[in-house]
């Protein structure tokens, strides 16, 4: 009897899951590649950013996290992993594009007079 009734709750906490993850599913498109999402996991990984109840997240939980938040499958993550450790120019061609992105921007910002004028107003 335990066993079915352990077979019914893992039933119910998977349909309980699954209908969240459809009703938090964020409603936005995203910009980025598989390639690149997989880039930026394994340097969330790389740094420990993520924890789960107290240890390092592991690379399938992110990926399965990825997944959901930017609703785009990350189908063979291990193949696209390794190629991009493999590259034989830059191993992290996306982290360096937002990094040029996010440099460029401040530059912007620190070149809008507009910008400048309320920082002195303050």
């Amino acid at each position: 009897m335990s066993k079915r009734i352990n077979e019914l709750l893992r039933k119910l906490e998977a349909d309980i899951y699954a209908s969240v993850q459809d009703f938090a599913r964020p409603a936005f498109k995203i910009e980025a590649s598989p390639t690149d999402i997989v880039e930026l996991i394994l340097a969330f990984h790389a740094m420990g950013f993520f924890q789960v109840e107290g240890e390092q997240a592991t690379q399938k939980w992110l990926i399965e996290w990825a997944e959901w938040a930017f609703g785009v499958p990350l189908k063979n993550w291990e193949q696209v992993a390794n190629q991009i450790r493999n590259r034989k120019t830059s191993t992290t061609k996306f982290l360096d594009e937002l990094k040029k992105s996010l440099d460029q921007r401040f530059e912007r910002l620190l070149l809008d007079k507009k910008y400048q004028k309320r920082l002195r107003n303050k």
